[in-house]
């Protein structure tokens, strides 16, 4: 076969490793004399809580404009010092949603989320992902969700104007 499928004493943690073959025999007993050896990075699946990623800064009224750009936006922190997939992951409002392409966070990153138009806004602000179909931000008042790819509710916020 092409493919092995290997076995450890110990599940690996996150970090950099070299596996080296030595000995091995095939159905036509060709034996691998010499060290044959393949470096790879493994990344330790983490099991994501509730509140790792928080929805932490909301911008649904840019107007007046004070200090920031005039178009509406999200931020999104991952609180952990873990690396988070957000593959599949949902962030909606109660209207619309959007399903995260293959993206992830780093640990104690920051995310700014706008609509697509409006990401050369942001650049400066750090890391953004502009969403072709952004879930406008009511101003007075709505109620945005983040979910993972299992639908289980990771951060939630109503917010409304006073």
């Amino acid at each position: 076969p092409s493919r092995y499928l290997l076995h450890f004493t110990n599940s690996l943690n996150t970090g950099n490793y070299t596996l080296t073959v030595i000995g091995v025999q095939d159905r036509n007993n060709n034996v691998i004399n010499t060290n044959n050896t393949s470096s790879f990075n493994f990344v330790k699946p983490y099991e994501v809580k509730s509140n790792d990623i928080v929805i932490n800064e909301i911008f649904a009224d840019p107007s007046p404009q004070i200090d920031l750009p005039t178009v509406e936006f999200i931020e999104l922190w991952n609180t952990t010092t873990h690396i988070i997939s957000l593959k599949n992951w949902v962030y909606s409002d109660a209207g619309t949603s959007f399903i995260f392409p293959k993206d992830s966070l780093q640990g104690n990153e920051h995310l700014i989320l706008c609509a697509k138009a409006d990401t050369n806004e942001f650049k400066q602000y750090g890391r953004v992902l502009g969403i072709s179909t952004w879930p406008s931000l009511n101003n007075s008042g709505d109620q945005l969700s983040l979910k993972n790819e299992k639908g289980m509710i990771i951060n939630q916020v109503i917010f409304s104007r006073i």
